[in-house]
């Protein structure tokens, strides 16, 4: 089990990766959240688009108001503390882009950040 030390050591690390390879958000569009829906209901877990990009916050971009939501990473949730794959549907909005701030071993944050063009 990694401590909260390395999660975040690693969290700064993959900033800088995402800093370096000009990794942006993905900006989730209602196709998306249907596709992603009408997968869920056939039985089959969405594979999420989302980058890691750690602490970084690219240029331009903001951070929403809201905090980033905590995801089991094989999408059961864990009985209320962390998001299934349907409370991340649920949370998830059209024209905000959503990326992976934080990530340990079985569970991680989505972030989400306002786009340039958004504001």
């Amino acid at each position: 089990m990694m401590d909260l030390a390395t999660i975040r050591e690693l969290s700064r690390e993959q900033a800088r990766r995402a800093a370096r390879s000009r990794l942006r958000p993905f900006v989730v569009t209602v196709e998306d959240l249907e596709d992603w829906r009408a997968g869920l209901a056939a039985g089959h877990n969405p594979r999420w688009p989302f980058p890691n990009i750690g602490t970084y916050v690219p240029h331009g971009w903001k951070e929403s108001e809201r905090a980033p939501l905590f995801c089991d990473k094989c999408g059961d949730g864990d009985g209320g503390r962390s998001a299934s794959t349907e409370d991340l549907l649920a949370w998830l909005r059209v024209g905000y882009g959503y990326a992976i701030v934080e990530e340990g071993e079985f569970q991680l944050y989505v972030g989400e950040f306002v786009p340039p063009n958004r504001e």
